[in-house]
């Protein structure tokens, strides 16, 4: 009936506009919440990271500007003052002011380590106020057993043994409690792992890891070492005969004899060694030194150094 159509018609439009009031009221909150969050985290990101480039560049521009390049470094690159002064010394002639400006150079590097200086105002670092050191033929290295190599006056430290910069337990820890596990298995540092293995002393490493021989080659041992894992890893160890210092060397799991390990070692081929008719070669550390076009090479180096 016309009463029914316009109580329909009547319901649906008021039915739509409540519907969408209510759908643009909530779907508008929803995307302008959304929206607000995704372009601020947009444009906060773009800017702070913008800004902070700009900010950077700026910066370090400015200080360079400022600051410029005012570094000298005294005793640490008094080499060049010395070459200058021995060309002098044996007739190469200089002015008069790039004698005295070379006399400035020379007396500073006798007086000091590094300094940076400007208008009115110098940093310059003193000299250690302590320096262990020991020489070994026509040189010196740093080395202290008992302490800091190097101490400076505001009490930073340096530790070294035998030329080799080491960390301070290593150096404040007494021989026979150096732990094997910490200096010999998980050490990266094959120079560190050295000194640690001559302070502590090759048997006491074996019987910390509770080493077991599994073969021998000349100089060569090939080890069977208890390093915490699930089985016993192997180790090859060798005797530096330039230095008198053994090494440990860790090999690929699986290898059980030394001939095996120094071609893992050395990259080198079973193809390409042989005890009967090879060719002696060197080593010094992980460089080879072999005849030029040689065919084969015996299992193990003449010379190690």
């Amino acid at each position: 009936s016309p009463l029914d159509a316009s109580l329909l018609s009547s319901l649906r439009a008021s039915l739509l506009s409540s519907l969408d009031a209510s759908l643009r009221a909530s779907l508008g909150s929803s995307l302008l919440s959304s929206l607000d969050a995704s372009l601020l985290s947009s444009l906060g990101s773009s800017l702070l990271s913008s800004l902070d480039a700009s900010l950077r560049a700026s910066l370090d521009a400015s200080l360079r500007a400022s600051l410029g390049n005012h570094w000298h470094y005294g005793l640490a690159e008094s080499y060049w003052p010395v070459f200058y002064a021995v060309c002098q010394e044996i007739g190469v002639p200089f002015a008069r002011k790039d004698s005295d400006l070379l006399q400035l150079h020379l007396d500073y590097c006798r007086s000091a380590l590094w300094c940076t200086a400007y208008t009115g105002i110098a940093f310059i670092s003193r000299f250690p106020a302590h320096l262990k050191q020991q020489r070994i033929g026509d040189r010196l290295q740093l080395h202290n057993p008992h302490g800091a190599a190097i101490e400076f006056h505001d009490g930073f430290s340096v530790y070294a043994l035998n030329g080799v910069l080491v960390p301070q337990a290593v150096v404040d820890t007494s021989a026979d409690t150096l732990s094997a596990q910490t200096w010999v298995v998980e050490e990266t540092n094959a120079e560190i792992r050295r000194e640690a293995v001559r302070k502590m002393g090759i048997e006491q490493v074996c019987q910390q890891l509770k080493a077991k021989t599994v073969d021998r080659h000349g100089a060569y041992e090939l080890l069977l070492l208890d390093v915490g894992r699930d089985e016993p890893r192997p180790y090859l160890k060798m005797k530096n005969p330039s230095i008198g210092v053994y090494h440990i060397e860790g090999v690929a799991p699986g290898i059980t004899t030394v001939k095996n390990a120094l071609q893992w070692r050395n990259h080198l081929d079973e193809a390409e060694m042989s005890d009967e008719d090879g060719l002696d070669w060197y080593q010094q550390g992980d460089v080879i030194l072999k005849p030029k076009q040689a065919g084969k090479l015996k299992s193990s180096p003449t010379i190690l150094t």
